[in-house]
C-alpha cells in the first residue's frame, strides 16, 4: 500500500482548518483530563522536541534540495 505516497489535493485554507479544529480538540481535551496530563508533561515535551529537530531537518532538507535544482 502506497498511502504514505500518495500526494494531497488539500488547499492550505483546508489544512489550515483541519489544523485549527485538530488544535481545539486537544486543547479541550488537555483542559479536561489537566490534573492526569500533568504527570506526562516530561514525555510529552520529549516528544515535542524529538518531533520538532525531525521536522525542522526535513524542512530545512527539502529547502535546500530546492534551491539547488
Amino acid at each position: 500500500m502506497n498511502y504514505f505516497n500518495k500526494i494531497s489535493k488539500w488547499t492550505n485554507t483546508e489544512l489550515m482548518l483541519f489544523k485549527i479544529c485538530m488544535l481545539s480538540f486537544y486543547i479541550c481535551v488537555g483542559a479536561y483530563f489537566q490534573s492526569f496530563i500533568r504527570q506526562y508533561y516530561g514525555v510529552l515535551l520529549t516528544i515535542f522536541v524529538l518531533s520538532l529537530i525531525v521536522l525542522l531537518f526535513l524542512w530545512f532538507t527539502k529547502i535546500k534540495n530546492r534551491t539547488e535544482v
